[in-house]
């Protein structure tokens, strides 16, 4: 939306060391929203990074993760995890263009490696503009 895929100066931060999460997921998923917020808060812990969960309605940036399932009888749910950086204020709200997500078809265990790997590219990018570069 507001930059191209290689501008990430969005990501940069005043106090980068914490990072505001919005994490859930689906009633249908075999994973719960909470599972999903450990998961997110796990990768951003091992990163030495801050998560904070109650603040992402009102920061200036945020990382999302949300899973999304599509079951389907007698095999494993097609899985969406929509992991992108965005932001509530100032207004107007907005999700970045580069997008994380991941979609597939699994059992429980793959869905936990998509939202880390996810979590972790994004994690990557948001290291890499606060403390890698000049």
């Amino acid at each position: 939306m507001t930059s191209s895929a290689n501008d990430l100066s969005y990501l940069k931060k005043e106090s980068p060391n914490d990072l505001a999460i919005y994490a859930g997921a689906e009633s249908d998923c075999p994973i719960s929203a909470d599972e999903v917020t450990g998961i997110v808060k796990g990768v951003l812990i091992r990163s030495r990074l801050k998560p904070n969960r109650e603040s992402w309605s009102f920061s200036p940036l945020y990382l999302q993760a949300y899973l999304s399932c599509l079951p389907i009888a007698g095999n494993n749910p097609v899985f969406r995890i929509s992991t992108i950086f965005g932001r509530r204020t100032p207004y107007p709200p907005i999700l970045y263009d580069k997008d994380y997500s991941t979609l597939g078809i699994g059992d429980k265990d793959s869905m936990i490696r998509a939202i880390k790997n996810s979590t972790e590219s994004a994690v990557t990018d948001y290291i890499q503009e606060n403390f890698i570069k000049d």
